[in-house]
């Protein structure tokens, strides 16, 4: 829907309040809201940018009132020295908002993100079963990457969760803001937010060991000091599971080396290579109902191979050893939108655009292979059984057994839905 001003009329502050603009965004199922002045509000749904032209323009003192009436006296304070707040709040029975004030051309503005009601499970999320166990590791560094608006706190979430109902251990968490209040089950959570129970990631992060963790979840690696701290946290033998913004396994891997300067990063690459556990990139796609958004992910599952590489700087050949570990469980993102695509849940119109350029081909080699069956290698395991089991995981156990070429997509057609 477009923003057509000559719609706006009224007085916004007698129309518009944070409570309307809330209601509106549960009620449309959107992910985000955004409020700003010289603009009507709008939100995305099933990442779709919509103008709500039914309401008002709102001028700089309304967009001010309305986002202010979700701070406490101090935020407004640390807004008003800072210009940038990050914080998150229940509103009555709507739920749980996450929310980023910042300042535009001298005036307030906010993003507010709507946080799921409960804690999904990963295969809820639409990630295969292999992911989980990540969950089981005792040590080591797991990142969890995408771009912002991907869904990375909704699955480091899932995987706390796992880890509570699975194990008996202490998790602590240590993010800006809060997101998601977990209930201690099997294990003892305890989670400190910036500024309200830490002054910085960087002093949470030199104390947390005499804290006695099992786990150290990170809502953000934001700085070299944030990465360097945890690199060393899990070569003491703790697990880590952090956040940072990149779209591939490799670009992780150049993005933690890049947070140091020049005369650190063979060292940090050698470091890398002996705690890094594993890497899952994640896409949200628009469904093709267009009725909601679904998963697409590459996981990397760290071996002998990908560690030599991460080691001797040849980063550029880890997708090459992803795609010869599909049988040990990680899976590249041309194998994960093949596998949506063949399932009908998204079109090959919207997987290409979610595609690096350098997978390109191989993605529509994939494709082609499925729509000839004839062709396909029968050495080479099909997209829907090798890259994306979790898609299948409902089905008949028959369905889950690991064939290739002809049989394998014959399976699927046999399948209901």
């Amino acid at each position: 829907m477009d923003y057509n001003p000559e719609q706006q009329n009224g007085n916004a502050t007698e129309i518009v309040d944070l409570a309307t603009l809330l209601k509106i965004m549960v009620q449309k199922k959107a992910s985000d809201l955004f409020i700003g002045a010289d603009s009507c509000p709008c939100i995305r749904s099933a990442g779709q940018l919509l103008y709500l032209n039914n309401l008002p323009v709102l001028d700089t003192p309304s967009a001010k009132k309305i986002v202010f009436s979700a701070l406490k006296e101090t935020q407004k304070k640390e807004f008003e020295t800072n210009l940038e707040l990050d914080l998150s709040f229940r509103f009555q029975d709507l739920g749980r908002f996450r929310m980023n004030v910042y300042s535009q051309r001298g005036r307030v503005s906010a993003a507010i993100r709507l946080l799921p009601s409960r804690i999904l499970s990963l295969e809820e999320l639409g990630f295969p079963e292999q992911i989980k166990r990540f969950a089981n590791l005792t040590s080591g560094l797991v990142l969890i990457t995408g771009a912002t608006g991907s869904g990375k706190s909704t699955t480091l979430a899932s995987f706390i969760e796992l880890i509570n109902v699975r194990h008996f251990k202490h998790i602590i968490t240590i993010e800006d803001p809060i997101e998601f209040n977990f209930t201690n089950k099997n294990c003892l959570i305890d989670q400190r937010e910036i500024t309200t129970d830490t002054r910085s990631f960087h002093n949470a992060l030199r104390y947390v060991l005499r804290q006695n963790p099992d786990v150290i979840v990170l809502g953000e690696i934001r700085d070299m000091e944030s990465m360097a701290s945890a690199l060393s946290i899990a070569e003491t033998g703790h697990l880590v599971f952090g956040t940072l913004h990149t779209n591939s396994a490799a670009k992780t891997i150049n993005r933690v080396s890049d947070f140091f300067p020049s005369q650190m990063q063979d060292q940090v690459r050698s470091q890398l290579s002996l705690v890094l556990e594993g890497v899952v990139c994640q896409k949200l796609l628009p469904m093709k109902d267009r009725k909601g958004r679904i998963v697409a992910s590459e996981i990397m599952f760290t071996n002998s191979g990908i560690a030599h590489k991460i080691r001797t700087n040849r980063v550029e050949q880890i997708h090459s050893d992803i795609q010869t570990s599909m049988g040990m469980g990680s899976q590249t993102m041309a194998y994960s939108l093949a596998s949506l695509c063949q399932e009908g849940h998204i079109s090959e119109d919207i997987a290409e655009p979610f595609c690096e350029t350098a997978q390109m081909e191989e993605l529509r080699s994939i494709l082609r292979r499925g729509k000839d069956p004839d062709s396909i290698d029968e050495t080479t395991p099909s997209p829907v059984q090798g890259a994306m089991p979790g898609l299948v995981s409902n089905q008949p156990d028959s369905s889950k057994k690991r064939i290739g070429g002809k049989d394998a997509l014959i399976s699927r057609k046999k399948q209901p839905g």
